[in-house]
């Protein structure tokens, strides 16, 4: 199995003047002051978090690799993933948002490949 066959769920959006990742599937996060400066601490962060899961804490990988964000987060993310695949939607939703009184705008959900090889 390659890494880039397994792909990690991620979200950033700007608070003030930092940037904040959080990667859905593992329950990790990251603060930076861009945006390709936190998706880089969030993706090393993800392969050491991994790393140490299959090598030092082998015996319960399966539990660390396997646990999730709260409902809230995943709910979250698919939202802005959604806005993301569907331009005309992005209108729509900055409308709807906005009269809740939010910022729709420095906000994004990615996937990005595990940044980890594995041994087959």
């Amino acid at each position: 199995m390659k890494s880039t066959d397994l792909m990690v769920r991620c979200m950033a959006w700007q608070e003030g003047d930092l940037w904040v990742a959080a990667c859905i599937d593992f329950t990790l996060a990251a603060q930076a002051n861009s945006l390709d400066e936190v998706r880089s601490k969030l993706h090393h962060q993800i392969a050491a978090y991994v790393n140490e899961a299959v090598t030092i804490d082998a015996a319960h990988a399966e539990e660390l690799l396997t646990r999730h964000a709260p409902l809230v987060d995943r709910l979250r993310y698919a939202f802005w993933r959604g806005i993301a695949r569907r331009p005309r939607l992005r209108a729509t939703a900055g409308a709807i948002v906005a009269r809740a009184g939010l910022a729709i705008r420095n906000k994004l959900a990615y996937q990005e490949p595990l940044p980890v090889a594995f041994a087959a």
